[in-house]
């Protein structure tokens, strides 16, 4: 992903004031599609990701996925394999998956 400051110190500051979106963040020119299997915000998009269709399996569609305390939530080991390969074949070769897990789930 590129960055790509736009506007004057003023209207950056005056930018960071405004309340946080999920949807888009023009600051950097990054847009963020957000998604929870159950979501409680409005901009947050509810689906389970193991049903969210790869739109391009040659080349992925994302930069960068950001996948936090949702491989301990996931119950089986077969699908827990089926999110780790879903989560590669979204990400455009060389895109960045991170990943966070509660310390606990690494020894089960």
């Amino acid at each position: 992903m590129k960055k790509t400051p736009t506007g004057t110190a003023g209207q950056i500051e005056q930018k960071q004031e405004h309340k946080q979106s999920y949807q888009n963040i023009p600051l950097y020119n990054i847009n963020v599609r957000a998604i929870d299997l159950r979501s409680s915000h409005p901009e947050i998009e509810e689906m389970d990701f193991l049903a969210m269709p790869v739109r391009d399996e040659q080349n992925g569609t994302y930069d960068a996925i950001v996948c936090s305390m949702v491989l301990n939530c996931v119950t089986t080991p077969e699908d827990r394999e089926a999110t780790l390969s879903l989560l590669y074949k979204h990400l455009v070769p060389g895109g960045l998956c991170f990943l966070t897990i509660a310390k606990i789930c690494l020894n089960q």
